[in-house]
């Protein structure tokens, strides 16, 4: 099992990486100053990929057939395994023996706090919860990480309806707590093998990486 660094951690990375420093994500940006390449192509099995490059550090495969929004998430998603495999030093090992699930659940949570840092909530207005999201429309992020970031920093409950009725649960969809017991336990597996946490299930890693 890879050796998970703490928020701090990470937060302090994005803080001073992130591009810009407040505002919707900008992919081009992001991907040049890490010296990569975005693709956006017709993708079967997947939304997206790292891809070693010989030109460039790496490529980033992105779904055609996804909103902007989704464009955006799983580029930040994408991000986190560039920090995995650059900052952590995690190897193809840990994308196997059953810690797939753990790995992709990381660069999800990464993902989320890319694209909308818990810091940037402090000055939300939660008198209206719909109210706020909206208020935020213009970063470009689902309403699941909007609502998975106000359960990491405390503001709702841990598990919360969304309008499309599906219950989010932050035991379930951050790494951090995965592996702990709740009443949403029945469903691990249909989240193990969601299309979401697979995506990646044929991630392209250096040749060199050390098993």
């Amino acid at each position: 099992m890879p050796r998970f660094y703490n928020d701090l951690y990470v937060e302090k990375w994005i803080k001073e990486h992130r591009i810009p420093d407040f505002g919707p994500l900008d992919m081009k940006a992001m991907a040049k100053n890490f010296n990569m390449k975005i693709v956006f192509k017709d993708l079967l099995r997947a939304k997206g990929y790292l891809v070693p490059s010989a030109k460039f550090g790496y490529t980033i495969e992105i779904d055609t057939k996804d909103s902007y929004s989704e464009r955006l998430f799983t580029f930040a998603h994408e991000i986190g395994h560039y920090f995995t495999i650059t900052m952590l030093g995690w190897t193809a090992r840990y994308y196997s023996e059953g810690a797939h699930a753990d790995c992709e659940l990381f660069c999800d949570w990464f993902a989320r706090e890319l694209l909308l840092p818990k810091r940037w909530l402090d000055s939300a207005p939660f008198t209206d919860l719909y109210a706020s999201y909206i208020a935020i429309s213009d970063l470009c992020v689902s309403e699941e990480t909007f609502l998975l970031q106000l359960m990491a920093r405390g503001d709702i409950s841990p598990q919360f309806k969304m309008s499309s009725d599906k219950i989010l649960c932050l035991v379930c969809c951050n790494y951090e707590y995965y592996r702990r017991s709740c009443s949403c336990q029945p469903q691990r597996e249909d989240i193990r093998n969601s299309a979401r946490l697979q995506r990646d299930s044929q991630l392209m890693l250096p040749l060199n990486f050390k098993y």
